[in-house]
């Protein structure tokens, strides 16, 4: 099992999602309420200059709650679809590209990240962790847990079929996937999920390093600062995930 998340686990609890909608439709009907009733004291009264305190203090209400809703619901999700494994045990000259890469597994190099992610502790002292890390053969005998490539598919649809916004921090992007993988391990190690996806233009395909998947803007904003802080990420960015992105990753989180 991999590390535990600081950031919201990407599951479906349909039932917190479908709470906060309903109450934050509730605040804003109380909220016009109030107001309203405020303006028609005011206008009795004649206190003309007290309405833009009481419409400041109305929105004030609703951005408080609204914020406290958001940061309850981060790390509610549990999903109901459990994580499946299956267990490798290395050969003489894997590697954790290679195993990603195969057929029966990912199907692509790129997802290295998600092996090591939820085999932290197998590899941690395995080879060395520099750039060539993921290209470098593993020693034979290794028991790694793989999370099976229908349970991410199965876990990522109903998720996206639940939840329709998600946001990442973009954190690197090179056009070598090599020169993302120290950094990389850097923010596995630190707990965080991340994942590489590709970017193309019209003479470079970019390898962009990501963490996610943040269920608000406000909470990737805590966290894009948090990452700035431990290590040292200044020029990290915020990016609404595509729903392609979405389903691609979003089911390797617990």
């Amino acid at each position: 099992m991999g590390p535990s998340q600081p950031q919201a686990k990407a599951t479906g609890n349909e039932a917190c999602q479908k709470i906060r909608i309903y109450v934050q439709y509730l605040l804003c009907i109380y909220c016009c309420i109030c107001y309203r009733r405020s303006m028609l004291k005011i206008r009795l009264s004649h206190s003309m200059a007290m309405k833009p305190f009481v419409f400041a203090g109305a929105l004030i209400l609703l951005v408080v709650l609204n914020t406290s809703l958001s940061l309850a619901w981060e790390g509610s999700f549990d999903m109901e679809t459990p994580l499946q494994y299956t267990i490798h045990v290395t050969r003489q000259g894997d590697t954790l590209c290679d195993i990603a890469a195969s057929p029966e597994v990912y199907g692509s190099c790129l997802k290295w990240p998600q092996l090591y992610y939820y085999n932290i502790d197998e590899l941690r002292d395995t080879v060395a962790h520099d750039m060539d890390f993921p290209f470098t053969p593993l020693p034979p005998g290794l028991s790694m847990a793989i999370i099976h490539p229908s349970n991410v598919k199965n876990r990522s649809e109903k998720i996206l079929r639940e939840y329709k916004n998600f946001w990442t921090i973009n954190v690197m992007s090179r056009d070598q996937s090599r020169d993302l993988t120290e950094l990389a391990i850097q923010i596995m190690d630190q707990g965080y999920y991340c994942y590489i996806t590709k970017f193309v233009t019209e003479d470079t395909v970019w390898k962009r390093l990501r963490v996610g998947f943040f269920p608000s803007l406000e909470i990737t904003r805590e966290k894009q600062l948090e990452l700035g802080e431990k290590l040292g990420l200044s020029d990290a960015w915020i990016n609404k995930a595509t729903p392609e992105e979405v389903l691609e990753f979003i089911g390797f989180l617990e």
